[in-house]
């Protein structure tokens, strides 16, 4: 698959604005209707195996249920097709779901203040619609991946400080922000964490493990607790530059054909 098609796959999966904002192209449809059958994989295989499914996994389900469940709500704009198709994955998606988040908060104090974090009414309510101006504002501003070799990428992604030290730095980051209460007013509040997740969130990588757990955290504060760290437009500027560096990375990996270091 290559990066044109993944852009477009990305893109496709938020759904939640209107019809006539959604490109009707015989194409581009088809792309869609191939991307919902692949998540429909997804969820058939994590339901098959939920007994497996960790924090990481159970939070990327979560963002699809929240997309799906939102994306619904404009279900009047969908074609019929779609629109059935996304109702049947997001019942199907509540069962490994609800498995995952049962057994993290028997066995995983930590954990289990982060699971709190995902809660879906809340986020269902502020999840924006999608901007595609927005996000190529903020690509034409972010540096590319492929600056770098890949072998050189792939040896700064996976070094040992970022994939050993950095899970447990983030899992404690995120278990400070969820002792903020929910936030049920229309207005964001200031939120706080411990002093140095503001270090973390300010200076990580920009890109691998430290980068989407650095994004999840101000997305987790955001829709989960309704509250912003620094301020309102600087949380903004920082989560949608990471969302582009985000991008761009992925469509780096694809072009390189999603290659694994061996």
């Amino acid at each position: 698959m290559r990066g044109a098609t993944v852009k477009y796959i990305l893109i496709a999966f938020l759904l939640v604005r209107p019809r006539s904002g959604i490109d009707a192209d015989e194409e581009d449809e088809t792309y869609l209707m191939k991307y919902m059958e692949s998540l429909d994989d997804i969820v058939q295989f994590a339901d098959e195996h939920r007994t497996f499914v960790g924090i990481n996994l159970g939070f990327g389900l979560f963002l699809a249920q929240v997309n799906l469940k939102a994306a619904l709500e404009k279900s009047d704009f969908l074609p019929k097709q779609v629109s059935s198709f996304l109702l049947r994955i997001a019942y199907e998606l509540d069962r490994p779901l609800k498995f995952f988040k049962n057994q993290v908060s028997q066995h995983d104090k930590i954990r289990k203040s982060i699971i709190s974090l995902l809660n879906e009414p809340s986020w269902t309510k502020r999840v924006k619609e999608y901007n595609n101006a927005v996000l190529t504002k903020y690509l034409e501003k972010s540096d590319s991946p492929e600056l770098h070799s890949w072998d050189k990428y792939i040896k700064n992604a996976t070094a040992p400080d970022v994939t050993e030290r950095y899970p447990e730095q983030s899992d404690m980051c995120l278990a400070s922000l969820s002792e903020n209460p929910v936030n049920s007013r229309r207005y964001m509040s200031k939120c706080y964490m411990n002093q140095g997740c503001y270090k973390i969130l300010s200076n990580g990588t920009q890109y691998g493990f430290a980068l989407t757990h650095r994004l999840q955290m101000l997305l987790m504060k955001r829709l989960g607790r309704g509250c912003y760290l620094f301020s309102r437009s600087r949380d903004e500027f920082v989560r949608n530059k990471m969302c582009a560096l985000a991008f761009k990375e992925a469509d780096y990996i694809a072009e390189n054909d999603y290659k694994l270091p061996i």
